[in-house]
Formats: C-alpha cells, structure tokens, sequence
C-alpha cells in the first residue's frame, strides 16, 4: 500500500531538514529579492549568505520542535534516544519544502497565486502531510501504538503552536 504520509528513509532523514532549509532561504531570498540585489555583494556571495541564514535558522527550529518531540514521547512512554526522535521529525519534513517558501511569499505580500483562503488551504494540508508522516516516523523510531504515536504529534504540534501564539 502506497501512503503520502510516508516519511523519507532513515538513511536520508537527515536531508529532510536539509532541504527545508534550502527552501526557507530560496523563499526568503525572492521575497526579500530587492534588498538582496541591493547588499552590494556579488550575487553569489549575497545568495550564499542568505541560504546560510535560512539553514541555522531552520536548524534551529527543528531542534526545538525535535525536542519537544522527545519530552512528549517520553511523556508517553518512549525509550528512544534524542537523535533517533531528531532524525523522524527531519523525515518528516517533505511537505515543508513546498509550504515554506510558498508561506513566505504569501505573507510578504510577493505573491499573487497565493490568496487567504489557498494559503489557508495550503497550510492545513501541509500541517496535517507533516503530522502523518511524523506519526509514522514516531511510530518506527518509538515503538509506539497508532493511537500513541498520534498523540505523540498531537501534544508536539499544540506545545509548539501554543509557543508561536506567544509571538
């Protein structure tokens, strides 16, 4: 049976978080395309620094949300090492390399294919292809049961967007 909520490989995981990275930047680097131009850099050097940025910065993220993937799981019950959670939630990330730079385009106001309610669209499926395959991931690195590899997501996903609502 073919899913689309299937995470990528254990031996590519770590390129999940890779590309979402990439993505983030190459969105924020059109969104942001006058200023970019503007730096008084060559042009490679100004795309340089800004895929950088976007890395650390996604990075970033993905060890804090990878974090408070290992405390839930451990909240219920998983015995899995902090780097094996670290990897799933980098598995998961595939429906993010299309969202990401979309979201940012979106909410830069460059982007005219974008309107609220695809963007609403957009971002629901997205936010529930990322929880799938996270269930999955968690599921294979965790041991755990469907029902608590889906609370495992669920618990990640409101600690992390109750955060955000803080901002």
């Amino acid at each position: 049976m073919v899913s689309l909520a299937r995470p990528l490989p254990e031996r590519l995981a770590g390129i999940g978080v890779l590309m979402l990275g990439v993505a983030w930047s190459l969105g924020m680097a059109l969104a942001n395309w006058d200023q970019v131009r503007a730096a008084g850099l060559p042009m490679g050097s100004a795309l340089l620094m800004t895929t950088v940025g976007g890395m650390l910065t996604v990075a970033g993220v993905w060890f804090g949300v990878g974090a408070v993937a290992w405390a839930m799981g451990r909240l219920l019950g998983g015995k899995a090492r902090f780097v094996r959670v670290l990897f799933a939630v980098s598995a998961a990330a595939p429906p993010l390399w299309v969202a990401a730079p979309v979201a940012i385009l979106a909410l830069n106001g460059e982007s005219s294919i974008a309107p609220l309610l695809g963007l609403v669209v957009l971002g629901t499926a997205t936010a529930l292809g990322f929880l799938a395959s996270l269930v999955t991931a968690l599921r294979a690195v965790e041991g755990f049961s469907w029902y608590r590899a889906c609370g495992c997501a669920v618990l990640t996903f409101m600690f992390c967007a109750s955060y955000l609502s803080l901002q």
